[in-house]
């Protein structure tokens, strides 16, 4: 894999109220994140809204942090591999902000 290839990392939840959630990053490999979002639904509703405004077209790697996923950052380069792993850091911190800010009573 190059080292400018775009990877989709993606990370499911449940808020506070039981709503599923997926935020989801675009990696550009040792460049970093190149696009980062939440969409609400499952991680399928993330990829067909990743297809219809085409930022998957140039995605040469999927990882959903909800399923096992170590033996896919065997393969990469180690400058991507922190890109990666930096990424799954921001992921696993903004969903438990969002879910945060969700529930925060604001009466």
């Amino acid at each position: 894999m190059k080292t400018e290839s775009r990877i989709l990392i993606m990370k499911e939840f449940k808020d506070c109220l039981g709503r599923n959630l997926t935020l989801y990053a675009i990696v550009r490999g040792e460049k970093g994140v190149e696009h980062l979002g939440l969409t609400d639904g499952s991680s399928n509703t993330t990829v067909r809204y990743l297809h219809s405004s085409r930022l998957i077209d140039e995605v040469r790697l999927i990882i959903n942090l909800n399923e096992p996923y170590e033996h896919k950052l065997q393969g990469l380069p180690y400058a991507v591999k922190l890109r990666v792993k930096e990424s799954l850091k921001l992921l696993d911190a903004l969903s438990k902000e969002v879910n945060r800010l969700i529930c925060t009573d604001t009466t």
